[in-house]
C-alpha cells in the first residue's frame, strides 16, 4: 500500500542515519591506512563475469575488503541500492532512477551466440538473429531484462526463436550449450572469459547489431562510504582499460 508522507520522511531520515553510521565506521577503519570491511554488490546476470573482474581488481588494492556478489534483476538492484541492501549495483544504464542513484558507465554490452561445435555453420564469422532463431535456444527467464532485450532483437528480425530451456543465470545455460543441448545468447564480456572452452563456437550476432550501456550505480546521498569510493575508483580504472 505504500507509506504516508510522514512515514516516508521517517524512512528517509532513518536511511540517512544508517548511512552516516556506516560511513563513520568505515572512515574510522580507513584512517588506519586501509579500506576494510564488507561490500555487497548486486549485479544483473549478464554482468556477473565483469563483476568478477572488478572484484579481483578491488581485492588487489584492498585485500582486507570482503566482497559479496549477488545476481538479480535490474529492478531489484535499483531498489536494493536505494534501500541499503546493496552498497552498489551493476545494471543497465537505461531506466536508472537518476534522482536516487548515481550511474557510472562501465561498458557497452553486445551479444554473441555460444553453440556446440556441431551446430555452428561452416565458414562464417557471424550469425544473424534470424539464423540463430532456427537453432534450439537456451535463454534467461522472461522476467530478466536481458531476455526482454533478446526477445526484442528476435522480433525486430522478424524471427520466432525455438526456446528449449530457460534459466535465471548463465551457468546452467553455458553447461547445457557445452553438452550439445542448444545455443545460448551471451554478452561479450562473458564470451571472453569462456573462450577457452574448445567444444563451443562463439559468433557475434548481427542484423541487428545491438549494444546496451551498463553502469555502476551507487546511492545519491551525502555520506561517502570509503568502500564504495574504493569500488568506484576500481571501476573507473577497469573501464579505462576497455
Amino acid at each position: 500500500l505504500g507509506l504516508t508522507a510522514e512515514g516516508q520522511a521517517i524512512l528517509d531520515h532513518a536511511r540517512d542515519i544508517l548511512d552516516r553510521v556506516h560511513a563513520l565506521e568505515e572512515q574510522t577503519r580507513a584512517a588506519k591506512g586501509e579500506v576494510v570491511g564488507s561490500l555487497v554488490l548486486g549485479v544483473i546476470p549478464t554482468s556477473a563475469a565483469y563483476a568478477g573482474f572488478l572484484a579481483s581488481r578491488l581485492n588487489k588494492t584492498h585485500p582486507g575488503l570482503r566482497i559479496r556478489i549477488d545476481t538479480t534483476n535490474s529492478l531489484a538492484i535499483q531498489q536494493g541500492v536505494d534501500a541499503g541492501d546493496f552498497d552498489a549495483g551493476i545494471t543497465y544504464s537505461e531506466g536508472v532512477a537518476s534522482d536516487l542513484l548515481e550511474a557510472l558507465p562501465l561498458y557497452d554490452e553486445d551479444y554473441w551466440l555460444m553453440m556446440p561445435t556441431e551446430m555452428a555453420p561452416a565458414g562464417t564469422k557471424s550469425i544473424t538473429w534470424a539464423e540463430a532463431a532456427e537453432l534450439p535456444l537456451i535463454l534467461l527467464d522472461p522476467e530478466m531484462q536481458n531476455r526482454r532485450i533478446v526477445d526484442l532483437n528476435f522480433a525486430e528480425a522478424g524471427a520466432h526463436p525455438k526456446v528449449v530451456s530457460e534459466t535465471n543465470g548463465f551457468t546452467a545455460a553455458v553447461v547445457m550449450a557445452v553438452q550439445g543441448m542448444g545455443a545460448t545468447v551471451i554478452p561479450r564480456v562473458l564470451m571472453e572469459s569462456l573462450a577457452h572452452v574448445e567444444s563451443a563456437v562463439y559468433l557475434p550476432l548481427t542484423e541487428p547489431r545491438v549494444a546496451k550501456s551498463v553502469s555502476l550505480v551507487t546511492p545519491r546521498r551525502d555520506s561517502a562510504i570509503p568502500v564504495v569510493e574504493a569500488l568506484k575508483r576500481s571501476a573507473r580504472a577497469l573501464a579505462a582499460l576497455a
